[in-house]
């Protein structure tokens, strides 16, 4: 056993402590300038884009995109936990390349234990939910054994302090961790336009685009592409950038354990927000309304470590959890936060956003 544990973090790519901090600063702020990353880290830029493009190749990182908070314009998001039933391998692809193909789904991943399948989906409301989710059943019915469905009320984007966990106090004192807040409040009056539409497009697939480099693919001033990006900054549609980085890559598994609360006062879950922001290893909290009231997305070393943070939320949460669920999340298959941006654009009165 302890030879299979060795050959397997021998398999790792190796990364050094100048590795771990561009992880860092880029983990939370993507779109970073690469000038400003190598002036952070005393290192040349050349360095900083050497190491950079090592780790996507050793594919420890994929490309950055933005974190939206899509809800600020009008939809709605959605979880859906799936068990498969009579699936081989090759009906399984075809039913998640089904799910990916989705304009509706922001996140599709495989996952373990009771379920087989979780998705977050986006929708301009119930009714068009309700919509996708028939036509679902209507493909693969006959292949859902059960499923569970949940409604997003908000959600907390963690740093991966993990990743080199003195770092924060060294590069940044006493200042509180940085947390992308999804408030998921719908704002009427604002509106978006087939410009804003196609830079978050563009964004939600690459946030290391230029302001020109997206001026060029859009065909508009440089200007105009800064002017707009701001705005949807200003207005809370776009909360800030974040590293695809693979857990798997850096010897890590990831787990969610869906938490079963009943009487959940605000001051108690301004404790259970505090509680995951200091521990470095909760990554994601949601909050639903249906059967599991939070959610934690984890990335751990191993079983072991799972069950010592698991433990201790059972022991701190004890007067408010009856039940939860625990499943480890085997692959991420499709991330975008804003997919079905399409259908938002607004031709006319857009002054909120438009120049």
């Amino acid at each position: 056993m302890l030879k299979n544990i060795s050959n397997y973090e021998k398999s790792l790519p190796k990364l050094d402590l100048k590795d771990r901090k561009i992880l860092r600063e880029l983990d939370m702020d993507a779109a970073m300038p690469m000038n400003e990353l190598a002036k952070k880290l005393k290192i040349s830029r050349y360095v900083a884009e050497y190491r950079i493009k090592r780790m996507l190749k050793e594919k420890i990182i994929s490309l950055p995109y933005v974190v939206t908070d899509s809800a600020a314009v009008g939809v709605r998001w959605f979880r859906v936990l799936f068990r498969l039933k009579n699936v081989d391998e090759q009906k399984k692809k075809e039913i998640l390349d089904y799910f990916v193909a989705l304009d509706s789904t922001i996140w599709v991943a495989s996952i373990g234990n009771k379920w087989d399948v979780i998705i977050n989906f986006m929708a301009l409301d119930s009714f068009e939910f309700n919509n996708i989710f028939e036509e679902i059943i209507i493909h693969y019915g006959k292949f859902i054994h059960s499923y569970e469905i949940l409604t997003y009320i908000n959600i907390h984007d963690n740093e991966r302090e993990y990743i080199l966990p003195e770092y924060s106090k060294e590069m940044h004192g006493n200042k509180l961790k940085k947390v992308f807040f999804h408030e998921m409040k719908h704002i009427p009056e604002l509106k978006l336009d087939e410009t804003d539409k196609s830079i978050i497009d563009l964004l939600c697939k690459n946030a290391w685009l230029s302001y020109t480099e997206i001026a060029y693919k859009l065909t508009i001033s440089r200007n105009t592409v800064k002017y707009r990006i701001e705005q949807l900054k200003k207005n809370n549609v776009i909360l800030g950038s974040r590293l695809m980085i693979h857990p798997s890559a850096l010897g890590y598994q990831s787990y969610m354990l869906f938490l079963d609360i009943h009487n959940l006062t605000p001051e108690r879950e301004k404790v259970v927000q505090e509680f995951a922001r200091n521990k470095q290893n909760i990554i994601y909290v949601v909050k639903h309304i249906g059967r599991y009231r939070i959610g934690f997305e984890c990335e751990v070393q191993d079983q072991k470590e799972f069950q010592q943070l698991l433990v201790e939320i059972r022991d701190k949460f004890e007067d408010i959890i009856s039940d939860y669920e625990i499943f480890p999340i085997f692959y991420d298959h499709k991330i975008n936060y804003f997919p079905m941006i399409g259908k938002l654009i607004e031709k006319p009165d857009n002054s909120k956003l438009k120049k």
